[in-house]
């Protein structure tokens, strides 16, 4: 019974070490810190226009689909 048990501890920790490994094999991307948007009381309506453009391309841009 200890041996099974061993035998079962043992193969769990390679598991871990084996996907730890591999996860610290691939590389991680690095992302831009996103810029503050700050609009006052008095906002056109092009300033929103262009801010939301400038939001909606942002960092979320290459998740989108291209339609």
């Amino acid at each position: 019974m200890w041996g099974t048990n061993l035998r079962i501890v043992l193969v769990v920790l390679g598991t871990l070490a084996l996907y730890t490994l591999i996860a610290n094999k691939i590389p991680q991307v690095q992302s831009e810190v996103p810029q503050t948007l700050a609009l006052g009381l008095n906002v056109t309506a092009d300033q929103l226009v262009a801010a939301g453009e400038k939001v909606y391309n942002g960092a979320s841009a290459p998740a989108l689909p291209i339609c």
